[in-house]
């Protein structure tokens, strides 16, 4: 309707710009960082309308991260010692073979690595049965966390597992190791492109996700603080992306002129 009447348009793109699906007909579009623009470009957007903003929704972990964490009382009010290695396990909605991937990576887990505690997140939309059938599969290990706020919980976490989720995207950003799971290795159809972005691992088969889990290790503080930082940079999560937005509106209104980007 914008482009119809004649009038500058902004739009504001959230994560990776894979897929046409992100080709958003605007004069200006906001990415989150500069592989998102590339992206674009690479499918015909003009460079000159993108501009590199952040992601306003990712603002809080760089807020949250100058405030004093409440991490350890946390992990002490759930039983999680400071030497286990606790694992916040985000669910989606429903029950498919992606779940079913990741229960039974952690079923051959947790017998060998009794310092894999799992915090067990149910998605918000989903039926709460599906927690509980996963707690009668993986036994005292696991717990359900569905009330704790959701920033606290990923910062008391020392690591994020899951299919396909923006809170996996939150975990990287404060510095968490992340465990991603899925049924094919061609992840940038589902807009996380892991050759791209070396801040997860991808798991396909049980005997992967098994290997995987295995392989994480206690972290110090220092070492996340260290990774999260260094994403941080790269995802312009400094909390000036509404900023850094505003000022692209006011260039569109002071320019006036209509010029489509895609």
């Amino acid at each position: 309707v914008a482009a119809e009447r004649g009038i500058p348009s902004v739009g504001v793109l959230d994560l990776f710009g894979l897929g046409s699906h992100n080709d958003i007909p605007a004069d200006y579009v906001c990415v989150p960082f500069q592989q998102a623009a590339d992206n674009l470009v690479r499918r015909g957007i003009r460079p000159e309308a993108l501009r590199v903003t952040g992601n306003p929704n990712f603002d809080w972990v760089h807020q949250f991260s100058e405030n004093t964490s409440q991490a350890a009382d946390w992990r002490k009010a759930q039983g999680i010692g400071s030497d286990d290695l606790l694992a916040l396990y985000a669910m989606k909605p429903v029950w498919d073979e992606k779940e079913e991937l990741i229960v039974s990576s952690l079923e051959r887990v947790l017998p060998d690595k009794p310092e894999l505690k799992i915090a067990l997140r149910p998605h918000p939309n989903g039926d709460t049965r599906l927690a509980d059938n996963v707690i009668a599969r993986l036994g005292s290990a696991a717990f359900v966390d569905d009330k704790t706020a959701l920033a606290v919980a990923i910062d008391s976490c020392d690591a994020l597992i899951t299919h396909k989720s923006t809170v996996a995207v939150e975990a990287a950003l404060l510095g968490r190791q992340v465990a991603l799971f899925h049924t094919d290795r061609d992840y940038s159809t589902h807009a996380i492109p892991l050759s791209l972005y070396d801040w997860s691992s991808l798991s396909i088969t049980v005997e992967e996700g098994v290997e995987t889990l295995k392989a994480m290790q206690k972290e110090t503080r220092q070492a996340q603080e260290e990774r999260g930082k260094q994403i941080r940079e790269a995802w312009n999560c400094d909390g000036n992306c509404p900023q850094r937005i505003a000022e692209v509106v006011i260039q569109a209104i002071e320019s006036g002129a209509h010029q489509s980007a895609a």
